[in-house]
């Protein structure tokens, strides 16, 4: 009996770590990893894999590394502007001296295009990315101009409620921006995934 019971208890022992196992690598597929690797940005993120790569600077003969993410559609008649990221570095200068100056700029432009329609500052506060300092800010807006493709014709849907969750920060004589827009309806999702790209946000040195 003993023999059968430390066999049960060793099986049951086998399949809880191959259900652990299958669970994390449930997990890991839910993100991909991004890089830009160069002598202007080096640094790694985790992305959502329900979105796609679209363009891309990676700063090789520029003093800018920029890289867009859009959702990736499931069927066609999807809103395209459903959710989008936004991570680029830049070189500091006269006109942006530091991440608090490109924050304020950003976030002015961003009341002026939006305060006539609705706009809503939710939350302002600090962050630390591997030890350095920035700030975030998240505020709702309505768009006014969203619409849609549909069968290759642009159609106007009219106005759409939004959310962004915006990230500012500065590191190696950088300013970094870290900008993630969606719609009201999947605001809890983006800001899981916003939170996700911060956590594994890191410098390669």
């Amino acid at each position: 009996m003993k023999r059968e019971e430390i066999s049960i208890k060793v099986i049951l022992v086998v399949l809880l770590l191959v259900l652990f196992s299958s669970l994390i690598l449930i997990g890991c597929g839910n993100y991909k990893i991004f890089m830009f690797d160069n002598n202007i940005a080096n640094c790694e993120f985790e992305y959502p894999a329900s979105y796609v790569v679209g363009d891309i600077i990676r700063g090789d003969f520029s003093t800018i590394a920029f890289a867009l993410f859009t959702y990736k559609q499931v069927e066609s008649s999807t809103n395209w502007s459903t959710a989008y990221i936004s991570i680029s570095g830049r070189q500091k200068d006269v006109s942006f001296p530091d991440y608090h100056a490109l924050l304020e700029y950003n976030l002015k432009n961003a009341q002026q295009q939006y305060s006539i329609y609705g706009f809503n500052l939710v939350e302002r506060s600090p962050l630390s990315i591997e030890n350095v300092l920035g700030e975030k800010i998240i505020y709702n807006y309505i768009n006014p101009w969203d619409s849609e493709i549909i069968e290759d014709e642009i159609v106007k849907m009219g106005p759409i409620s939004g959310i962004a969750y915006e990230a500012y920060f500065e590191n190696d004589g950088f300013l970094w921006t870290i900008l993630f827009h969606a719609t009201a309806q999947i605001s809890a999702q983006a800001k899981a995934d916003f939170e996700h790209i911060l956590q594994t946000f890191k410098f390669l040195n």
